[in-house]
């Protein structure tokens, strides 16, 4: 007697359906990536599987035919996903996650339907809701000189060092956060630590994504230092200053209930009655502030409940004042603050001061605002008072009407924490779409065994990391093969496909970036789009244009600092991060904020120009530089990292760009266009070989596997597989990958060429120049 098999659809580890020998029909697809659009990669799925409605049913599918039943669990999990599988014959072939489709009756409860999706579908569905802050938030150090020197030695390969303080020009002068430069006398001569921001490891978020769902990552691609020194230089607004939960914390506004005059012949703290700060626009939120009127006095306390260790408070006040004064009197108004209840150094402002004789008397209304800042630490508290001397012979009066006092924003100084808990920018970027932005880069595919719990990361083909193109590194398709001549089934039409239905011209670049000031400035100048490669296919190939853009990365842009050139005769390069309004001086986040971009750290160098840099109060020549880069103009920068789609010229030599060190082959296959419809008599252990690395051989040639279509398990029948064949790169090819980098342009196709640098003129520099 035969031996009984069965397939099992399973949800939350309860069996929903046993079919023998499945009859019930069940079949599972597979899909490497979209035919139509490669970067949507792909996973297996078991759609529209019908269960009968059974008690047991019932109880999985909270009875959804019913309903005025609700799902009253917590995040309502039964219309969640769902821990699923589908086991044939003891053989796991699918494990992820289960939705519930829908639940059918007519007198009686009868189905219920569900979707199933593993491979990809398994870490994709949990991670999908997941931020970049979710895996950052954890990082905390305290920011001192040494730390920021400490992080030049990041080679990604340190989870505790998953950042580094590499030097960036950003809009202000490079000495602008400098406190001991006085009356804004900025030279833009040298950089300061409070003007480092740190550049964070692509590698570790998302190594602590995987990480965070069960899954390990195995991938020779990413342990190369081509990929661990992979960074995303700071765009996420505000670094020093961020406008995060630290300082909604401590935030306040207050003003005066009232306009308040002073008596006859005043000399005194004025009562400004300033205690509003809950309506008409003032907040208080955690009762950071007070007013005292016996003291008549303004009061801010750092809560030791939001104890940021040191940090340095700028507040900003603002009056609406207005004096009268006879003749042979005197006024004197000023603001005095308090630390502690201290008077502070240097807190005395003066609004107006004026002795009128007998000769004339005055009425005077204005407005004054004024911001000051301090270093404070858990408990300490600064109050502001207004003083008015109001003297003569005659009634003089001031009055005074408090229309804000405010904590303007927190900066971190030297010595205070850093938590990245406190920047909201990062809750803006899904993980996902970073790790969708990395397979734009570098033409990545990914294959999951969920059971296991690992993920593959590969580039598709065997690549080459130097500066020549022979490949040296396995891709995904590793070489290996299975041959599954046997395995055809030729009862069944197979068919041999030319591929065509694709557009003659594609461009693939960066994603825009509407903020960045300096890209639109070059690309303007030059009407062209920088960083981005066009491959053309043959004729065959409709005549129109398809564009691919990076669905996380914009364009990396630099630019020389010829004030360091004197220390080693080298003229060094910066990124150049600086926002589109260029003249904008605003500390405000979005002035601060902009799309994330892609960048390699090679560490402190040689070769590559100085910097100067004060430390300890001194300001130092350094002749070796922490340098970061997308591309690495100096000699020898071919060799490097070239962080561009398009090829670069540096010097008298081209660096290849990303797209013909790791696209090429793909577009080689595409153009020779042989795609294989045919029917193939698979097995379970076939079907689960979940990374499909292998060229499947057949008719005598090599093809790369990019579909199952419905394996029907136990039931014998042969399925149909989409497969394209390998084909090797030629001249061809190599010829057909735009720019040319010609200074004339090749042919009609051809597109010009600019480096990702701008002009020393295009940066601001001291007042703006």
């Amino acid at each position: 007697m035969a031996k009984r098999e069965f397939v099992e659809v399973l949800i939350d580890d309860q069996v929903l359906l046993q079919s023998e020998d499945n009859t019930a029909g069940i079949s599972i697809s597979y899909k490497l990536e979209d035919a139509e659009d490669f970067t949507r990669k792909k996973s297996s799925e078991a759609l529209s599987i019908t269960v009968p409605a059974t008690v047991e049913n019932d109880q999985v599918g909270n009875t959804l035919h019913n309903p005025s039943v609700e799902d009253m669990t917590t995040g309502q999990l039964f219309r969640a996903a769902r821990k699923a599988s589908v086991v044939a014959a003891g053989v796991e072939l699918l494990v992820g996650k289960g939705f519930q489709v829908s639940s059918a009756h007519n007198a009686v409860p009868v189905s219920y339907e569900y979707d199933l999706y593993g491979n990809n579908g398994d870490w994709i569905i949990s991670l999908r809701e997941a931020t970049i802050y979710d895996f950052l938030k954890h990082i905390s150090f305290t920011f001192t000189e040494s730390a920021i020197s400490e992080s030049w030695a990041f080679d990604g390969r340190n989870e505790n060092l998953p950042y580094v303080f590499a030097p960036v020009r950003y809009r202000d002068t490079m000495d602008s956060m400098d406190t001991e430069v006085e009356n804004d006398a900025f030279t833009d001569a040298y950089m300061t630590p409070l003007y480092l921001k740190p550049s964070i490891s692509v590698y570790w978020i998302i190594y602590w994504a995987f990480k965070s769902i069960g899954y390990r990552i195995q991938s020779a691609f990413f342990d190369t230092d081509y990929f661990r020194r992979l960074v995303l230089p700071w765009t996420w607004g505000n670094f020093l200053s961020a406008e995060g939960n630290r300082q909604d914390n401590l935030k306040f506004l207050a003003k005066s209930t009232e306009r308040v005059q002073s008596t006859l012949r005043y000399d005194g703290y004025l009562d400004v009655k300033a205690s509003n700060d809950n309506t008409d626009g003032g907040f208080d939120a955690n009762g950071v502030y007070q007013y005292l009127p016996g003291s008549a006095e303004m009061k801010w306390t750092y809560l030791p409940a939001f104890n940021y260790q040191r940090i340095e408070a700028t507040f900003f006040l603002q009056l609406d004042w207005e004096v009268y004064v006879p003749v042979n009197a005197e006024i004197l108004v000023r603001v005095e603050l308090f630390i502690n209840g201290v008077p502070a150094p240097n807190g005395h402002r003066e609004i107006i001061h004026q002795n009128t004789g007998n000769q004339f008397d005055f009425t005077k209304r204005d407005f004054w605002e004024d911001y000051f800042t301090f270093s404070v630490v858990a408990g300490d508290s600064i109050s502001a008072k207004v003083y008015t001397k109001a003297l003569g012979l005659a009634y003089c009066w001031t009055k005074i009407d408090v229309v804000g006092f405010s904590l303007s924003d927190i900066r971190i100084p030297i010595g205070g924490n850093i938590d990245f808990e406190n920047y909201n920018a990062f809750k803006n970027y899904k993980v996902v779409d970073l790790i969708a932005g990395v397979v734009d880069s570098f033409n990545l595919l990914l294959g999951a065994d969920s059971i296991s719990k690992v993920v593959l990361c590969e580039p598709a083909h065997p690549y080459s990391l130097n500066e020549s193109l022979q490949p040296t590194m396995v891709g995904y398709f590793n070489g290996d093969w299975l041959d599954w001549s046997v395995k055809q089934d030729l009862s069944k039409n197979s068919v041999v496909e030319l591929f065509r239905d694709y557009e003659r011209e594609v461009n693939m670049k960066f994603k825009d970036d509407s903020n960045d000031g300096i890209l639109k400035v070059v690309q303007d100048r030059n009407t062209t789009i920088l960083a981005a490669a066009k491959y053309v296919f043959p004729d065959r190939f409709k005549a129109e244009k398809r564009s691919i853009e990076n669905r996380f990365f914009a364009p990396t842009m630099h630019g020389d600092v010829p004030q360091w050139q004197d220390i080693t005769g080298v003229r060094p390069q910066l990124i150049c991060i600086i926002p589109e309004n260029i003249s904008n001086t605003s500390n405000n986040e979005s002035q601060n904020t902009f799309q994330p971009k892609l960048a390699y750290y090679k560490g402190v160098s040689q070769n590559v120009g100085g910097w100067r840099y004060k430390a300890g109060g001194i300001v130092n020549a350094y002749t070796s530089l922490p340098f970061m880069f997308a591309v690495n103009y100096h000699p020898g920068g071919e060799a490097d990292p070239v962080l561009s789609y398009s090829d670069e010229k540096i010097g008298s030599r081209i660096g290849y760009g990303l797209f013909r060190r790791f696209f090429l082959q793909r577009f080689a296959i595409m153009r020779n266009g042989q795609y294989y419809r045919t029917y193939m008599k698979l097995n379970n252990y076939d079907v689960t070989n979940w990374f499909h690395r292998e060229h499947k051989v057949c008719r005598g040639q090599r093809w790369e596997l990019v579909e199952i279509v419905n394996y029907r398990p136990l039931t014998q029948e042969p399925v149909e597989c989409y497969l394209r064949k390998w084909a090797p790169v030629t001249k061809v090819d190599f010829d057909s990958v735009y720019p040319s980098l010609q200074v004339n342009l090749k042919d009609q196709f051809d597109t010009k060429y600019f480096q990702l640098k701008c002009l020393v003129s295009d940066i601001p520099g001291p007042n703006g120049q």
